[in-house]
């Protein structure tokens, strides 16, 4: 006993059209001006990451021995290293893909401030500098780095 229902049937559809390229046209302004305003952030900052952390640690050790801490520091976070200039004090290593990062950048740059205390900068980022996110990593690898060279120091 099915009933033929004629009439506004067209109109139902019309409006259906209508909410859907409503939506559509919404979510597409969201995502320009999410993306406008990104560039804009990224621009604004120098082209830094927008998820760049930064930590600064005075160790009581000799600039040589900072060195080699800030390095065997590298595997407590699954980092590999891929430059270290021990005149320079300049030291970079990427950590690879994971379930959260395409992968970070640990910069650190080890400084003398006298004959047995180093200053120690660590720098991490994304490897994509336009990530907006990233959820904690960064901050999450400077603060194991950080325990690490602690402990080093302690211990060494």
């Amino acid at each position: 006993m099915a009933r033929n229902v004629t009439g506004g049937g067209e109109k139902f559809n019309i409006v259906r059209n209508v909410g859907f390229m409503s939506g559509l046209t919404y979510v597409w302004i969201v995502v320009l001006l999410t993306v406008l305003y990104g560039s804009m952030q990224f621009f604004r900052r120098g082209h830094r990451s927008f998820t760049q952390q930064r930590i600064t640690l005075a160790l009581a050790v000799p600039c040589a021995e900072a060195i080699q801490l800030c390095i065997r520091a590298l595997p407590s976070v699954k980092a590999t290293l891929r430059e270290g200039d021990p005149k320079s004090g300049r030291i970079v290593a990427t950590t690879g893909i994971s379930g959260r990062t395409w992968g970070d950048v640990l910069e650190m740059e080890v400084t003398p401030i006298d004959a047995s205390h180093t200053s120690v900068l660590i720098v991490a980022s994304q490897v994509f500098k336009s990530t907006i996110v990233d959820w904690g990593q960064n901050r999450h690898l400077l603060s194991v780095l950080r325990r690490e060279l602690l402990t080093g120091e302690a211990s060494g």
